[in-house]
């Protein structure tokens, strides 16, 4: 259809184009000059009249055109966008002299019509004309900018009939970016009459689409209501072999556009129509069957109502009712959807694998790989949200909303995703948007919960959130969502986030949150993963600018390992020169535990008291997957304590002491970076250290396999003897001559002092 208009508008354009090239001349090559001309200011476009132009003033304006043609865009396939065999038409002039259009007949043989897009996607239908040379005035200069546009507004549409305009046998063809011909239409056929503006618009038309016979039919009670844009009845139709649609009732044009009648769409097969407009499905993809669309619509003022609209499909079984209205500056949305299993992917081809993202190419501006982002030079924290926009958000849409919005059907899959049933309600009520989601199966699991903005207060949001995931398969999720490495467990979780501000920055600054997790029955393909059996995690985040606090369990190999965690408030953490922190690490076979600050500048360091204490290093040695040999003893316990200081540029050991079966040692040290040379100190004391009892002994030298000495007369092509240098060879030839970087060295002064009273080690 809006083909049809756009072709019948070119038509009437082209025939006022010959009414104003017309100076009471009768002279055709003045003429083909002045529409030329014309068609190149308005379009960028060469327009060509290759025939003779007829031409008769009184008592009607008749014209007749023969050959006309108008360039394609350039680098299009085709020479030509639009040619035309002929054009006759027939116009009251006296009419066209007082502003009404009274056409009495235009026939336009034989169109041609092609549309296609570039490599780029720009359609050739998109025309940019040409700069003018003409100086541009400023607005307000000439005497149609002075006039006020409500004078404009209440000018009355002018006065338009049409006896007759017609096409024979047109063309019409669609090429895409790719250079496939997806619409072929031959064959086009249309008579257009609405002989006064209070009598019916008809439009009748035919045509071959893609080798399909389709016909169109269009009736709207009164032309002049719709360019007056008022509601005017209309009743339209399509009808093929493969699909039919219609609408039979009235066009609401103002307060607010709508429908009010019903509506059909009804597709014998989804695959067939899909092959036919040039969009086939995969080979591999089934084809969805029939399809059947019914809805009835009631407009009345600034209300538009869906009393009804019902889908069926293979796999689609789903009703729909609901309403529109505009009024006093509030927009009111109610909105039903009921239904059984829609199922979407038998509707669309299936999705593209995921393929892997490139890497990342390096940027000058990023830093250094390990360097934590820098702070201000007053010593303050980086800004951790300098990112986010300060502007305030629009509220305006959430306050002059009113909804009521329900979903309930018994399931959804979409791109591989399977999701249902769906029970979800959304209201917004005096600026306050909830959100609830009774039901919602995904998979085996389940998920609950609600959402709260609330604009009603002040001139900022509050966000308020609460969500629980009751065991939810991860193994199906993984699968779907095509992950790398396979993991299956069953998920549970607990969400609550809450926060307020007026503008994005402040709304993350004052998030607050919780989540409470559980992973269970984890299984893995995966070696690292494999001995993972089950993870539970609280973490607790108070504010931005107070301690988040974790606490989390570990089954893994079965052994449950206990971790609990606090630091500095996260921009401290992530910006600041240095933060605090208290972790500890607790099983049966090994604890660890640090408690004191992480200096990240001006050279990373701890300053804090470190611990571990490992009961049987044998039997950790074998929960970790890497036993010792069947004939070497458990070492038994080992202990390390370590005591650190880090002080700007000075990081300070100021005693290490590791206790175990054959070691007992005492360490201290020092490092200073103040001057421009590196000051280095460090002491080692020990009694004995057996080192041999913690590794594994040395392996034994394997002799080589004895093998039979190949004849002399036959040496070995595959391992040929090495040759002797050549005479005045140079035997240091593979050795480097780069000189030695001795910046490290000559930048560092440093004292070592080591005694130790016996050392066991690789059977020495």
């Amino acid at each position: 259809m809006r083909f049809l208009v756009w072709l019948v508008g070119i038509v009437v354009a082209l025939v006022v184009l010959v009414v104003f090239g017309l100076p009471f001349v009768v002279n055709t090559g003045f003429v083909k000059d002045r529409i030329a001309s014309a068609a190149q200011d308005a379009t960028g476009r060469t327009l060509v009249i290759d025939g003779d132009i007829g031409l008769s003033l009184f008592p009607t304006l008749s014209v007749d055109v023969n050959g006309v043609r108008l360039a394609n865009a350039d680098g299009g396939v085709a020479e030509q966008m639009v040619t035309v065999s002929s054009l006759s038409a027939s116009i009251d002039s006296m009419a066209l002299i007082g502003g009404s259009v009274i056409i009495d007949s235009v026939v336009v043989r034989e169109p041609s019509i092609f549309l296609e897009q570039n490599a780029g996607g720009r359609p050739n239908w998109e025309m940019t004309p040409p700069p003018s040379d003409d100086t541009a005035s400023a607005p307000g200069d000439s005497a149609d900018d002075a006039a006020p546009a409500e004078l404009a507004e209440a000018s009355p549409p002018p006065e338009i009939r049409i006896g007759l305009i017609q096409i024979e046998n047109g063309a019409f063809s669609m090429r895409d970016a790719a250079g496939t011909e997806t619409i072929v239409a031959e064959s086009l056929n249309v008579e257009l009459t609405a002989p006064a503006p209070e009598s019916p618009l008809n439009l009748k038309g035919s045509v071959t689409l893609n080798g399909e016979p389709v016909a169109i039919d269009v009736l709207a009670d009164s032309f002049g209501q719709a360019l007056a844009q008022e509601r005017f009845s209309l009743v339209a139709s399509v009808r093929s072999a493969l699909v039919s649609a219609g609408y039979d009732g009235a066009v609401e044009q103002s307060p607010v556009p709508g429908l009010d009648g019903s509506m059909s769409v009804d597709i014998g097969s989804v695959g067939a129509l899909a092959a036919w407009l040039g969009q086939p499905l995969p080979e591999e993809q089934p084809d969805p069957g029939p399809f059947k669309l019914d809805a009835t619509l009631v407009a009345d003022g600034a209300a538009v109502t869906l009393t009804e609209a019902k889908i069926v499909g293979d796999g689609l079984d789903a009703t729909a009712s609901g309403s529109f209205e505009q009024a006093g500056g509030t927009t009111k949305v109610v909105f039903n959807l009921e239904g059984g299993r829609i199922d979407v992917d038998r509707y669309l081809p299936p999705p593209a694998p995921a393929a892997a993202a490139p890497a990342a190419a390096p940027t000058e501006s990023a830093a250094p790989a390990g360097e934590a982002q820098s702070s201000p030079d007053n010593g303050e924290p980086a800004d951790l949200f300098a990112a986010l926009p300060t502007d305030p958000i629009d509220l305006t849409p959430l306050k002059s909303t009113q909804a009521d919005i329900k979903i309930k059907l018994g399931g959804v899959s979409a791109m591989g995703y399977e999701v249902g049933p769906i029970d979800v309600k959304l209201d917004i009520v005096d600026g306050v948007l909830s959100a609830f989601i009774d039901e919602m199966g995904v998979y085996d699991g389940t998920i609950s919960g609600w959402l709260s903005v609330d604009s009603a207060a002040g001139d900022g949001l509050i966000f308020d959130t609460s969500m629980e995931v009751k065991a939810l398969p991860l193994g199906r999720l993984a699968e779907a969502a095509q992950a790398p490495v396979p993991v299956a467990g069953i998920l549970s979780t607990t969400l609550a986030v809450r926060t307020e501000g007026a503008n994005p920055r402040a709304l993350a600054q004052g998030a607050s949150g919780r989540i409470d997790l559980n992973l269970a029955n984890i299984t893995s393909d995966d070696p690292q993963l494999s001995a993972l059996k089950e993870v539970t995690m609280l973490f607790d985040l108070p504010g931005v600018d107070a301690p988040p606090n974790l606490q989390a369990a570990v089954i893994y190999n079965g052994e449950t390992i206990q971790l609990k965690g606090t630091t500095d408030p996260l921009p401290q953490m992530i910006g600041g020169d240095r933060f605090a922190v208290d972790f500890s690490v607790a099983s049966r076979l090994i604890n660890l535990a640090y408690k004191g600050a992480v200096q990240q500048r001006p050279v990373p360091g701890l300053d804090g008291d470190f611990n571990l204490d490992i009961g049987s290093v044998g039997e950790l040695a074998s929960w970790a997957g890497q036993p010792l040999p069947e004939g070497q003893p458990d070492p038994g316990p080992l202990a390390v304590r370590a005591s650190l200081a880090a002080d700007g540029p000075k990081i300070v050991l100021s005693e290490a002491v590791i206790e175990g079966d054959g070691l007992n040692a005492t360490a201290t040290g020092s490092f200073d970076g103040s001057g421009d040379v590196s000051q280095v100190a460090f002491t080692l004391d020990a009694d004995a250290l057996d080192i041999d009892r913690y590794m594994p002994p040395p392996a034994m030298a394997a002799e080589p396999a004895a093998t039979e000495a190949p004849a002399a007369s036959a040496p070995s092509e595959a391992a040929p003897s090495a040759a002797p240098p050549a005479e005045g060879g140079d035997l240091l030839a593979g050795i480097p001559t780069e000189p030695f970087d001795l910046a490290p060295l000559r930048g560092t002064d440093g004292t070592v002092a080591i005694r130790i009273g016996q050392v066991r080690a690789m059977g020495y």
